[in-house]
Protein backbone atom coordinates (compact mmCIF):
# COMPACT_ATOMS: atom_id res chain seq x y z
CA UNK A 1 0.00 0.00 0.00
CA UNK A 2 0.55 3.34 -1.09
CA UNK A 3 2.18 5.44 2.45
CA UNK A 4 0.29 8.37 4.05
CA UNK A 5 3.26 10.17 3.27
CA UNK A 6 3.32 9.29 -0.62
CA UNK A 7 0.36 10.49 -1.07
CA UNK A 8 0.76 13.70 -0.07
CA UNK A 9 3.67 14.40 -1.47
CA UNK A 10 1.59 13.33 -4.99
CA UNK A 11 -0.83 16.12 -4.21
CA UNK A 12 1.72 18.73 -3.55
CA UNK A 13 3.35 17.73 -6.56
CA UNK A 14 0.21 17.69 -8.94
CA UNK A 15 -0.55 21.58 -7.18
CA UNK A 16 2.84 22.40 -8.16
CA UNK A 17 2.51 21.68 -11.66
CA UNK A 18 -0.91 23.81 -12.07
CA UNK A 19 0.46 26.62 -10.50
CA UNK A 20 3.93 26.45 -12.53
CA UNK A 21 1.62 25.69 -15.62
CA UNK A 22 3.70 28.30 -18.22
CA UNK A 23 1.71 31.73 -17.78
CA UNK A 24 3.41 35.00 -17.68
CA UNK A 25 1.83 38.44 -15.71
CA UNK A 26 3.03 41.68 -15.04
CA UNK A 27 1.16 44.24 -12.40
CA UNK A 28 -0.69 44.92 -9.56
CA UNK A 29 -3.65 42.26 -8.88
CA UNK A 30 -3.02 39.51 -11.31
CA UNK A 31 -3.39 35.65 -10.96
CA UNK A 32 -2.13 33.08 -12.65
CA UNK A 33 -4.17 30.96 -14.51
CA UNK A 34 -3.59 27.84 -16.78
CA UNK A 35 -4.51 28.66 -20.32
CA UNK A 36 -6.45 31.75 -21.65
CA UNK A 37 -7.62 33.09 -25.14
CA UNK A 38 -5.65 35.99 -26.70
CA UNK A 39 -7.29 39.57 -27.71
CA UNK A 40 -9.44 39.58 -24.55
CA UNK A 41 -9.29 42.99 -22.95
CA UNK A 42 -10.68 45.14 -20.18
CA UNK A 43 -11.51 48.72 -20.49
CA UNK A 44 -9.53 49.24 -23.37
CA UNK A 45 -9.72 52.61 -25.05
CA UNK A 46 -7.35 54.00 -28.61
CA UNK A 47 -7.84 57.31 -29.72
CA UNK A 48 -5.20 59.65 -31.28
CA UNK A 49 -3.06 61.59 -29.46
CA UNK A 50 -4.51 65.26 -28.81
CA UNK A 51 -0.96 66.64 -29.09
CA UNK A 52 0.13 64.90 -31.85
CA UNK A 53 -3.26 63.52 -33.71
CA UNK A 54 -1.64 62.81 -37.05
CA UNK A 55 0.80 60.32 -35.97
CA UNK A 56 0.23 58.95 -32.73
CA UNK A 57 -1.98 56.89 -30.98
CA UNK A 58 -2.65 56.64 -27.47
CA UNK A 59 -3.83 53.50 -25.72
CA UNK A 60 -4.52 52.56 -22.39
CA UNK A 61 -6.56 49.43 -20.79
CA UNK A 62 -6.79 47.54 -17.34
CA UNK A 63 -5.42 44.57 -18.47
CA UNK A 64 -5.00 42.49 -21.61
CA UNK A 65 -4.77 38.98 -22.65
CA UNK A 66 -1.17 37.97 -25.09
CA UNK A 67 -0.10 34.71 -26.24
CA UNK A 68 3.29 33.99 -27.99
CA UNK A 69 3.55 30.95 -31.16
CA UNK A 70 2.93 28.44 -29.28
CA UNK A 71 -0.05 29.66 -27.28
CA UNK A 72 1.29 30.15 -23.75
CA UNK A 73 -0.44 33.45 -22.54
CA UNK A 74 0.74 36.48 -20.77
CA UNK A 75 -1.77 39.01 -19.14
CA UNK A 76 -0.59 43.12 -18.75
CA UNK A 77 -2.06 45.26 -16.39
CA UNK A 78 -2.19 49.09 -16.76
CA UNK A 79 -1.80 49.68 -19.95
CA UNK A 80 -0.55 53.11 -20.93
CA UNK A 81 1.36 53.54 -24.56
CA UNK A 82 1.71 55.95 -27.05
CA UNK A 83 2.03 54.10 -31.03
CA UNK A 84 4.25 56.37 -33.21
CA UNK A 85 3.65 55.22 -37.03
CA UNK A 86 7.17 57.38 -37.59
CA UNK A 87 9.30 55.41 -35.52
CA UNK A 88 10.45 51.88 -36.03
CA UNK A 89 10.16 48.45 -33.66
CA UNK A 90 8.64 48.53 -30.16
CA UNK A 91 6.06 51.58 -30.08
CA UNK A 92 6.42 52.27 -33.70
CA UNK A 93 6.40 50.48 -36.92
CA UNK A 94 7.49 47.10 -37.30
CA UNK A 95 8.69 47.46 -41.28
CA UNK A 96 9.49 49.74 -43.38
CA UNK A 97 8.01 53.37 -43.49
CA UNK A 98 4.33 54.41 -43.17
CA UNK A 99 2.31 54.61 -46.29
CA UNK A 100 -0.52 56.71 -47.85
CA UNK A 101 -3.92 55.57 -47.86
CA UNK A 102 -3.23 52.29 -45.93
CA UNK A 103 -4.79 50.36 -42.82
CA UNK A 104 -2.49 49.91 -39.95
CA UNK A 105 -3.49 47.30 -37.28
CA UNK A 106 -2.41 48.40 -33.55
CA UNK A 107 -0.93 45.09 -31.47
CA UNK A 108 0.14 44.77 -28.08
CA UNK A 109 3.34 42.72 -27.39
CA UNK A 110 6.15 42.08 -24.71
CA UNK A 111 9.18 40.11 -24.50
CA UNK A 112 7.89 38.59 -20.99
CA UNK A 113 9.17 41.59 -19.53
CA UNK A 114 8.57 44.99 -21.24
CA UNK A 115 5.32 46.14 -22.49
CA UNK A 116 4.98 47.86 -26.20
CA UNK A 117 2.77 48.85 -29.03
CA UNK A 118 3.36 48.10 -32.22
CA UNK A 119 1.61 49.34 -35.64
CA UNK A 120 1.60 47.00 -38.99
CA UNK A 121 -0.09 46.55 -42.36
CA UNK A 122 -0.57 42.93 -41.53
CA UNK A 123 -3.75 42.04 -39.06
CA UNK A 124 -1.92 38.29 -38.37
CA UNK A 125 1.13 38.46 -39.08
CA UNK A 126 3.34 41.31 -37.59
CA UNK A 127 7.17 41.78 -37.83
CA UNK A 128 7.70 41.33 -34.25
CA UNK A 129 10.79 43.04 -32.82
CA UNK A 130 13.79 41.26 -31.62
CA UNK A 131 13.01 38.95 -28.16
CA UNK A 132 9.46 39.85 -28.24
CA UNK A 133 7.49 36.69 -28.61
CA UNK A 134 3.88 37.90 -26.96
CA UNK A 135 1.39 39.61 -28.92
CA UNK A 136 -2.62 40.85 -28.77
CA UNK A 137 -4.60 42.05 -31.57
CA UNK A 138 -6.58 45.44 -30.59
CA UNK A 139 -7.90 47.96 -33.63
CA UNK A 140 -6.46 49.29 -36.69
CA UNK A 141 -6.28 53.20 -37.57
CA UNK A 142 -6.18 54.47 -41.36
CA UNK A 143 -3.41 56.84 -42.99
CA UNK A 144 -5.19 58.95 -45.46
CA UNK A 145 -3.56 60.52 -48.65
CA UNK A 146 -2.19 63.42 -46.67
CA UNK A 147 -0.17 60.41 -44.11
CA UNK A 148 -2.61 61.35 -41.07
CA UNK A 149 -4.31 58.94 -39.14
CA UNK A 150 -7.73 59.40 -39.05
CA UNK A 151 -9.67 60.64 -36.12
CA UNK A 152 -11.09 57.53 -34.00
CA UNK A 153 -12.58 56.54 -30.73
CA UNK A 154 -12.28 53.46 -29.66
CA UNK A 155 -13.54 51.47 -26.23
CA UNK A 156 -13.03 47.73 -26.42
CA UNK A 157 -13.81 46.75 -29.71
CA UNK A 158 -16.07 49.61 -30.77
CA UNK A 159 -14.75 52.43 -32.97
CA UNK A 160 -16.32 55.58 -33.45
CA UNK A 161 -14.76 57.42 -36.86
CA UNK A 162 -15.86 60.33 -38.31
CA UNK A 163 -18.50 60.41 -40.90
CA UNK A 164 -17.64 58.96 -43.99
CA UNK A 165 -19.80 58.48 -46.97
CA UNK A 166 -19.08 55.17 -48.77
CA UNK A 167 -21.75 55.20 -51.16
CA UNK A 168 -23.61 58.51 -52.83
CA UNK A 169 -26.10 58.29 -54.93
CA UNK A 170 -26.70 54.98 -55.89
CA UNK A 171 -29.06 53.54 -57.89
CA UNK A 172 -29.42 49.70 -57.96
CA UNK A 173 -33.25 48.59 -58.42
CA UNK A 174 -34.20 45.64 -55.75
CA UNK A 175 -34.26 42.75 -55.86
CA UNK A 176 -30.82 42.85 -57.59
CA UNK A 177 -27.87 43.88 -55.23
CA UNK A 178 -24.52 45.77 -55.64
CA UNK A 179 -21.35 45.43 -54.35
CA UNK A 180 -19.99 48.55 -52.30
CA UNK A 181 -16.31 48.71 -51.46
CA UNK A 182 -15.22 49.93 -48.40
CA UNK A 183 -11.52 49.48 -48.04
CA UNK A 184 -11.09 52.72 -47.14
CA UNK A 185 -13.72 52.87 -44.23
CA UNK A 186 -13.22 49.67 -42.50
CA UNK A 187 -10.21 47.87 -42.10
CA UNK A 188 -10.38 43.99 -42.98
CA UNK A 189 -11.14 42.79 -39.09
CA UNK A 190 -14.25 44.66 -39.06
CA UNK A 191 -17.16 42.61 -38.24
CA UNK A 192 -19.77 44.81 -38.41
CA UNK A 193 -20.68 48.55 -39.27
CA UNK A 194 -23.23 50.97 -38.43
CA UNK A 195 -24.34 54.26 -39.41
CA UNK A 196 -27.31 55.90 -41.36
CA UNK A 197 -28.55 55.37 -45.04
CA UNK A 198 -29.96 58.42 -46.79
CA UNK A 199 -33.38 57.89 -49.40
CA UNK A 200 -33.18 60.78 -51.96
CA UNK A 201 -36.51 60.76 -53.53
CA UNK A 202 -35.99 63.52 -56.03
CA UNK A 203 -38.61 65.91 -56.90
CA UNK A 204 -41.31 63.87 -58.40
CA UNK A 205 -41.31 60.98 -56.73
CA UNK A 206 -43.63 59.80 -54.08
CA UNK A 207 -42.13 56.44 -52.13
CA UNK A 208 -39.14 54.67 -52.08
CA UNK A 209 -36.77 52.97 -50.26
CA UNK A 210 -33.02 51.87 -49.18
CA UNK A 211 -31.88 48.39 -48.18
CA UNK A 212 -28.41 47.28 -47.01
CA UNK A 213 -27.35 43.35 -47.02
CA UNK A 214 -24.33 41.42 -46.18
CA UNK A 215 -23.87 39.23 -48.90
CA UNK A 216 -24.91 39.72 -52.56
CA UNK A 217 -26.36 36.44 -53.38
CA UNK A 218 -29.47 36.82 -51.37
CA UNK A 219 -31.81 39.30 -50.44
CA UNK A 220 -34.33 39.50 -48.08
CA UNK A 221 -32.97 35.41 -47.21
CA UNK A 222 -30.16 34.85 -44.80
CA UNK A 223 -28.94 38.20 -44.67
CA UNK A 224 -29.92 41.42 -42.67
CA UNK A 225 -31.47 43.50 -44.02
CA UNK A 226 -31.70 46.62 -41.19
CA UNK A 227 -33.11 49.70 -42.69
CA UNK A 228 -35.70 50.75 -45.44
CA UNK A 229 -36.15 54.65 -45.25
CA UNK A 230 -39.52 55.49 -46.96
CA UNK A 231 -40.77 58.44 -48.04
CA UNK A 232 -43.97 60.06 -48.33
CA UNK A 233 -42.75 63.12 -50.32
CA UNK A 234 -40.53 65.13 -52.25
CA UNK A 235 -37.49 64.94 -49.47
CA UNK A 236 -34.61 63.22 -48.43
CA UNK A 237 -34.82 60.49 -45.76
CA UNK A 238 -32.55 59.09 -43.34
CA UNK A 239 -32.44 55.91 -41.36
CA UNK A 240 -29.94 54.42 -39.12
CA UNK A 241 -27.89 50.65 -39.72
CA UNK A 242 -26.74 48.00 -37.89
CA UNK A 243 -25.03 45.27 -40.25
CA UNK A 244 -22.43 42.64 -39.96
CA UNK A 245 -19.77 42.20 -42.13
CA UNK A 246 -19.48 38.60 -43.77
CA UNK A 247 -17.36 39.93 -46.55
CA UNK A 248 -14.27 41.71 -45.92
CA UNK A 249 -14.55 45.54 -46.18
CA UNK A 250 -17.73 44.65 -48.54
CA UNK A 251 -21.49 45.15 -48.31
CA UNK A 252 -24.49 45.30 -50.61
CA UNK A 253 -27.42 47.51 -51.44
CA UNK A 254 -30.54 47.94 -53.41
CA UNK A 255 -33.15 50.99 -53.97
CA UNK A 256 -37.20 50.20 -54.35
CA UNK A 257 -37.79 53.20 -56.47
CA UNK A 258 -36.65 55.43 -58.66
CA UNK A 259 -34.63 57.02 -55.88
CA UNK A 260 -30.96 57.18 -55.12
CA UNK A 261 -28.99 55.86 -51.41
CA UNK A 262 -26.10 56.98 -50.40
CA UNK A 263 -24.53 55.25 -47.36
CA UNK A 264 -22.57 56.56 -44.11
CA UNK A 265 -20.28 54.97 -42.03
CA UNK A 266 -20.05 56.07 -38.03
CA UNK A 267 -19.16 53.05 -36.57
CA UNK A 268 -17.57 49.96 -36.82
CA UNK A 269 -16.36 46.85 -34.73
CA UNK A 270 -13.91 43.95 -34.79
Amino acid sequence: MISLNVRIFAVLLMMAVLILTPFTSYGAGNVNVPSAIRDQYRNLIIQNDPTSPNQLIDITADEVMLQDPHGSPARVSNVSLVANIVSSGANGLDTGSATANTWYHIWLISDGTTVASLLSTSATSPVMPAGYVYMAYIGADYLNGSENFISITQRNNKVDVPVSFVLNGGTQPCPTLSYVDASSQIPVTATRIAGYLNYNTGPSVGMGFGALASTGSQYWVGVRVPVQAYSPGATTLSGAYVIDVMIPQTFYYCTGGPGTVSVAITTWEY
